[in-house]
Formats: structure tokens, sequence, C-alpha cells
């Protein structure tokens, strides 16, 4: 018989063999054309991937969120359904408890979740929910079913959902990191901080317990339509108990998060707060469980306008689970359209189906719009339709240019089309002779300019900047407008005329003259005034009548920044010589002006007394060294050594290698070292750079107040130098984020603006450099605060005037008339600027220090633009600041 012998088959066959079985697209293949690396080529689609994952969504009604599980492990969770899908478009749905609206989702998907099938009777429910107390909170039967038989409802309670709840309740604390984004309330991924990591309110056993017993109404309160009778007779009796400054002090401190909310939340708090509970805890809860809170049916009394006496409970409830809204937004849309009180469900309802799929919008981003423009809930659907068709046929918008002009201005979609749009469309198209395209660009990149209004701004501004300008035709006006649409938005009175006005006046230039210059660099309109007369008085300093003369032949110098135009008429000054003037290198050809950046450089020997060798420029020294160009560069400008070799420039008016080099090195090092120069004993120096921001600019969200954030960057600290001043900021809100050298800070005056910001984070850096100048004991010190407001810098850097006011005790003593005009911008915010005041004085005075220990102190104020890396961290900062600061009055 003949026997077969045993192969044995290589494991990587079994490989293959498995991937062609559970992928049959899969691409397999050999890569033998790459010379060094050789091996298997295998191509598996995402989607594929992911059906072989076991990607799953389920929605969780405590959380409000959809969460995304693979394999049984939780992924992420999203607050809206359609994000979900879109980045795991194959997962499949679980099965949802048709108890409460699923929030999140919109007309697309709302019947998207399949329900159980086998529900449970409410004895079986029941038994289990029993064994669930019993298990997790210890209690004994008795207990459980006096629970069950004294809230009605609660034996249909679903016992996944319970057992979730409770689970969050009695898990530990997160992180302080964590801890930190509660207080601003930043968005948290609760579920993955449940089921992941295990963290949730940490709660105790007894709290826990006691909180079930008394109020199961509040904890475990599910997404529900807000009930219209009066207040529980339970809470009531509870509130008997409670000492009424446990109210009042809840009110007070969590007035941001009840904001909107019915008056029974803040009795439940006040009660727990009284039995224990921290305000950590409250805001764990409330972070986490957004249905907790009830909207009040009762409207505030400041929101003025048509409104019902009691709103409409279903309307609430919808508009809070469609748009994940909380009591807080629900109140801000009415204070911005008080109307929305009067809509009925299926308006509102038929409304936000109409939007959605008409502009083919995301879930988040229909919640943005109708947020700005809640008065769309209440336009009929033809004029909606009518809207649409203005901006698709006769504008020329495409769908997803629409939805994005939406996004930054939703009033667009409100205008009425007759009386606003289509007049408004004439005056840009006949008027101004804009195409067809370039208006829809300059709707693309300024939508807000369909809401200027058309007789008191656009035709008056256009008509009176053609009249200024002499030989300037609307056609001419319409081109600038194209080139720099900020136009638009400024006063002619106040604005465009006073600028007109200087360069024709400084300039010395006829009306043809003035027209043409604005047609070559129609920028300059949008430049500050201050900007304007900065430049000029340089070519005026520098180079007297020339450099006026200079300007008029060539516009362009006024497109750059000071401190480039500063540098470049310097240069020009170096290089002038009797065959070229600096008016011929400011404005003739490139080949005159290339001479500028012609530079010859000396190549020194080691012992940097003779040359080496010489070039005609940069690039022939880089190509020597065997470098770029740019590296080069830097190494001339910061004397840097080559590999081991100096290279210098060339002394401009040089005309010989001969050159006495020893004089090139000498002015080279003066140069660096008299950055460092100062009058008297050399000085220990801090430098800050400060930021103030107001959160929302502009009127991007109604109905709120804005919130302001400042930022202190100190680019010598890290977070040990930080963390001795954290004691100062103690009380209030502050983080210091990832660089460990930029702090961030609330704002916590009233009428928040970038101006007052500002001014305010001169005031903290002031606070800081005396804790450091107190901390350092030094004999001298020279302190710079660089803002990034030139408001600020105008305002600060007479530091002899701003010594004066800081002596006077009270504000009313100090005399603020050499600001000029009482209703001009620089006398708007005294109380801050007495405040920065007194924080200057007591910084130079030194109180409470002997006079042979007092320290010789110079404080200087100067402007730092944000494009600079310091001032940049900075702005940026503050951008974050008031973000979170207005998240948090919001929460």
């Amino acid at each position: 018989m003949q026997t077969i012998q045993k192969k044995r088959i290589p494991a990587f066959f079994f490989l293959i063999f498995h991937i062609v079985r559970c992928f049959p697209n899969a691409k397999i293949g050999w890569n033998s054309y790459h010379p060094t690396k050789r091996g298997l080529l295998l191509a598996i689609t995402a989607e594929e991937l992911a059906s072989h994952s076991n990607i799953t969504i389920r929605y969780s009604h405590n959380f409000r969120r959809h969460i995304v599980e693979k394999n049984g492990v939780v992924v992420q969770s999203y607050f809206w359904l359609d994000q979900a899908l879109q980045q795991y478009p194959r997962a499949k749905l679980l099965p949802v408890y048709p108890i409460a609206m699923i929030a999140g989702t919109s007309f697309y998907d709302s019947q998207a979740y399949p329900f159980h099938a086998n529900a449970l009777s409410a004895s079986e429910n029941r038994l289990q929910l029993i064994d669930l107390l019993c298990e997790h909170l210890k209690w004994g039967s008795t207990q459980a079913n006096g629970l069950l038989d004294r809230w009605s409802g609660f034996e249909l309670y679903p016992v996944d959902l319970l057992r979730e709840r409770i689970e969050f309740l009695m898990a530990p604390l997160p992180e302080e990191e964590l801890l930190l984004k509660v207080n601003y309330t930043e968005n948290i991924d609760w579920p993955v901080q449940l089921l992941r990591h295990g963290r949730g309110c940490g709660l105790s056993l007894a709290q826990v317990s006691h909180a079930l017993q008394v109020l199961p109404q509040f904890i475990l309160r599910l997404p529900q339509v807000p009930s219209a009778r009066a207040v529980d007779p339970s809470l009531l009796k509870l509130n008997e108990e409670t000492p009424s400054i446990s109210v009042v002090m809840t009110g007070d401190r969590m007035e941001a998060w009840l904001a909107g909310a019915s008056v029974a939340e803040t009795l439940a708090l006040g009660y727990l707060q009284w039995r224990g509970w921290t305000w950590m805890e409250f805001k764990l809860l409330l972070h986490a469980f957004p249905s907790i809170l009830q909207p009040a049916l009762e409207p505030n009394w400041d929101i003025k306008g048509r409104v019902r006496n009691q709103l409409r409970p279903d309307v609430l409830h919808y508009l809070q689970a469609r748009l994940q809204l909380r009591p807080w937004h629900l109140q801000a849309m009415l204070r911005t359209h008080s109307a929305l009180s009067t809509y009925k469900l299926s308006l509102i309802q038929r409304n936000m189906d109409f939007l959605q799929g008409a502009l083919q919008l995301q879930s988040d981003q229909l919640r943005q719009i109708l947020l700005e423009m809640p008065s769309l809930l209440g336009v009929s659907t033809i004029s909606l339709q009518k809207r649409l068709d203005f901006w698709r046929f006769e504008v020329g918008l495409t769908t997803s240019r629409l939805k994005a002009c939406s996004l930054e201005k939703a009033s667009l979609l409100h205008c009425s089309v007759d009386d606003n749009l289509r007049r408004k469309l004439s005056f840009f198209r006949n008027d101004l002779n804009i195409s067809a395209e370039s208006l829809i660009g300059l709707t693309m990149s300024r939508p807000v300019i369909w809401a200027y209004s058309l007789e008191k701004n656009l035709a008056p501004t256009a008509q009176s900047f053609v009249n200024y300008c002499g030989n300037m035709t609307l056609n001419d006006y319409g081109l600038l407008v194209t080139k720099v649409p900020q136009v638009l938005r400024s006063s002619w009175k106040t604005n465009l005329s006073i600028k007109l006005k200087f360069l024709r006046e400084t300039l010395s230039l006829s009306d043809f003259e003035l027209c043409d210059l604005i047609k070559a660099v129609p920028w300059v309109m949008i430049q500050s005034m201050k900007t304007l007369e900065l430049k000029m008085s340089i070519f005026r300093e520098e180079l007297g009548s020339d450099g006026l003369l200079a300007v008029k032949r060539n516009p362009s110098l006024l497109l750059s920044s000071p401190d480039a135009l500063d540098k470049r008429v310097r240069r020009c000054l170096e290089h002038a010589t009797g065959d070229v003037s600096v008016f011929h290198l400011l404005t003739g050809s490139d080949e005159e002006k290339a001479s500028v950046r012609r530079r010859r450089v000396y190549l020194l020997k080691r012992d940097s007394s003779q040359i080496e060798a010489e070039f005609a420029g940069v690039p022939d020294a880089a190509n020597y060294a065997g470098m770029s160009q740019s590296r080069m560069y830097r190494a001339l400008q910061l004397g840097l050594p080559v590999q081991g070799r100096r290279f210098a420039y060339a002394k401009p008016t040089e005309q010989s290698s001969q050159a006495n080099i020893s004089q090139v090195i000498m002015e080279s090092e003066f140069a660096s070292l008299s950055l460092l120069a100062r009058n008297g004993p050399p000085l220990d120096r801090f430098c800050v750079d400060v930021a103030g921001y107001a959160y929302p600019p502009g009127l991007r969200v109604r109905g709120r107040k804005r919130s302001g954030g400042v930022a202190l960057h100190v680019a010598a600290w890290s977070i040990r130098d930080w963390r001795k001043y954290f004691h100062v900021w103690s009380g209030r809100k502050y983080k210091l984020l990832q660089d460990e050298k930029t702090m961030i800070l609330g704002y916590h005056y009233i009428r928040a603006s970038r101006p007052r910001c500002s001014l305010f984070a001169c005031h903290e850096a002031l606070r800081i450099a005396r804790l450091w100048l107190a901390e350092t004991r030094l004999k001298s010190a020279d302190i710079e605060i660089r803002s990034d407001s030139s408001y600020v810098v105008d305002l600060l850097q007479n530091t002899t005037r701003l010594l004066k006011w800081g002596k006077m005790e009270r504000l009313e003593k100090c005399d603020f008339s050499d600001l000029g005009d009482p209703k001009t911008t620089y006398t708007a915010n005294p109380d801050i600027l007495y405040t920065v005041a007194r924080s200057y004085y007591f910084l130079i005075r030194q109180e409470n220090i002997a006079d042979n220990e007092r320290v010789q102190v110079k404080v200087h104020f100067s402007f730092s633009p944000a494009s600079s890396k310091p001032g940049a961290y900075a702005r940026r900062g503050a951008k974050v600041a008031a973000q979170l600061i207005y998240d948090a009055s919001r929460p």
C-alpha cells in the first residue's frame, strides 16, 4: 500500500488563505521592483475592515450621545448621529428603548435606530430593577420596593440605563486636568471616560443611596417633555427643611449652569448642597447628563416683544433633542426672537427639515445657523425657497457655496428678496459694474456685505468716494471693492474721508493724482490712520521732501509694514551714491533696486584680521560654503560662524577688499551690543507679551453677553517659574497652556471688549512683574510689556502720565483731559486705565521697602504685532481663554 508522506505547509499560506476568506476584495501581490524592499503587498479597503471589525453604534439616553463600539470596546461617542455614520458608514445601529426622542438626529436618520422588539413586562422589569438596586447600592428588597412604589413610572425605567447611570455616579473622579475642562465646560467624551477609564462623578455609596431615596425624579431624569404642573410637592417639603442660605448660595454659584432652567432644579441642588454635595460634583453631574435640567416654562423677565406667558413644552423638548440644546440656549434664542414662543411644533419641524435638506446641512451646522438666526423657524417654506432660488439662480451660488455663506452669515437666509436683496444686486452689477464671477467671489469672501444698508451705507459711501477722488467713476469704485471688500464696511464720515484728506494734504495731491494713487494701491484704504501717519513720518524725517515725492512716484511703498519700510529706507541711505540717489533706489528700475540687495561678503581668516576671500554677494558665498542661501543670510545677520569660519558683510561704501577689516568687525559687534546698551548699571530684563480678546467676535452669537480672556507669555519661563505665582489668581479661572510659557486668565470686569481685555492684560503683567521683582531681589531691572494692541500702547507708553494717574487715590480725582475729546475711544475705559495706572505706581514706588533695598526699575510698553512669534502665542492664548470663559457662562 502506497504511503502518503505528510508535508508541512508553511504558516504563511494559512495567513494568505485567511485574508482571502475574510476579505474577498483584497488585492494581494508581490513587489519585486523596489531595489531594496521586496515583500507582500496587501490592499484592504476601509469599508471591508470596518465591516469585519464588528463596529456598532448605540444611543445612550443618559449621555445623549451616539456611542461607537468596536468588538465591544468603546471607541468614541458623538453628539450627532450623522457625524458617527460619516466616520463609520457601515456600522450597525443597535436597538434603542422607545422612551424618549433620540437626540442629535436629522430628518434623514430620525428612524435609523430600530426599537427593542422583546420589551420586558412591567413586573419583569421591576424585579430586575430591584436586583440592580440591591446589588449596586446594598439595599434590601423592602427599600427598593418602597422607592418603586413612591415614584410612579419607575417600573418602566430600562435596567441598562439605570445601571449605566449608577456606575457613573459612583465611579472615581477623573484626573485633575479633566476636572479643569469641566470648569471651562469643554467637550468631554464621558462614555469613553466611564466605559474605558472607569471615571465618573466620584460620589460615595451613601450619597447615591440618599439622593435616589429623596430625589429620584431629579437624579434619574431622562429626556422628556417638560411638565406643565407646579413644583413636585415632595420637593417643596424638602425645601422647607433646607436652610435658605443653601438655596441662595446654589443659585449664585451655579447661576451660569442653571440659567434658563426651572426653579425646581435650584431647589433640588440647594438641598443636595446642604446635604454635603460639592460644586464640582454638581458640575460633573450636569455636564455628563444634559437631560437632568429641564427648561423653565415661564419666560425670563428680560425677554421683550411678543411672547407667551407659558412656553410650549413640546417645542422646548423638540428643540433640546434635535439641536442638542440646553436651557440657556433656549433662553438666548427667545431673547433674540421672542416670537419663537408662539410657533407650533409642526412649523418648527417643517422648517428644520426644509433647511437641512435644501442646504445639505449637517446637524451641527443646522444648530449653528438657528442659534444665530432663530427667526428662520417662523418663515414659510415658500419664502425660504424664494430666497434660496435668488442666491442660486440670480447671484449664481452653488449649494455648497450657499451653505458656506449661510454658516458665515445666517441673516442671508432672512433678508427679503424684493425689498432688499434684489435692489442690492442691481447696485452691485449695474451701478458698480461688478461681473457675476467677481460678485460670487466677493460674496464668498465677505457675505456680510449683503447685510449693509443700501440707502444708509453702500450707495452714499460709493457716491461720496467717487466725488472726492476727481475723475474716479463708479466702475473704478466697483473694481476697488472687488480688490478690497473691507471698504464697504468702513464709514465715510469717520474713516474713509479722513484717510483721503490726509493723503491729499500730506502728499500735495490733486484730485486726479489722488484717484491714480487709490487705483494703484487700494489696500491703503484699510490701513489705520496711525499706520499711515507713522509711514509718512518715516519718509519725512529720514528723507524730507524727497521721501514724499518717492511715495507719489511709487505708491506701493505704503504697502510695506512700518518696520520693513524703516529698514528699507535705511538700506537705501547706506547704498546711495553720487550716481544713484535714494529717490532712484526707492522709485527706480529693478536693476537699481537690486543694488540694495547686492552686498559683497568677506570670508575672514582665523584671526579675523585679514580677508581671505571676497564674494560678489550672498549667493556666491553660499555656493562656496556648500550651504543654502537662507542659512548664509542668517549667519551673516546674527554673526554666527559657518563651519568654523566667519563671514561678514562689506561696508556699503567700500570700493576695495583692502578695507580695514577690524573696523568692519568692530562695527558689527557694536551693532549687536547696542541692543543691550542702557544708561547706568546693567539691568536684568523681564519681558512679557500680553494680549486680550473678546468672544464671540462681532455679533456671531446673539442673545448672550460677550466674554473676555487675557494671556501672558513669558518666553524665558517654564512651569517651575509660573508655579511661584499661581496664588495670585486663587479663586479665579486660570490655566497654563501646554507650552508652559503662556498663562491664560478670565476677564472678570464688565463690558468685555478687546481694548478692555488688552488693558486688563497689562494690569496682570504689572502684578506679576511686581512679585518677580520682590522674589529676585535685584539691584536694577528692565521690565518690558509688549502688547498686540496699538490702542493700549498709545495709552500707556507715556509712563510719566501713567504715574500721575496712579498717584491718585480714587478714580474721580484722575484728570484724563490730555487724552482728548471725552467722546473718543481713548477715554472710554477709565476704570481699567486707572487700575493699570495704580499697578504701575505700586511697582515703581515699591512700598514697604527700605531706601537702600529699592530697585532701579525701568518699565516701558511696546507694540508687538500678532504676527511675531511671542505675540502669536499670546494672541492665541487670549482667544482660547475668552472662548473657555464664554463656554463657562453657558455650560
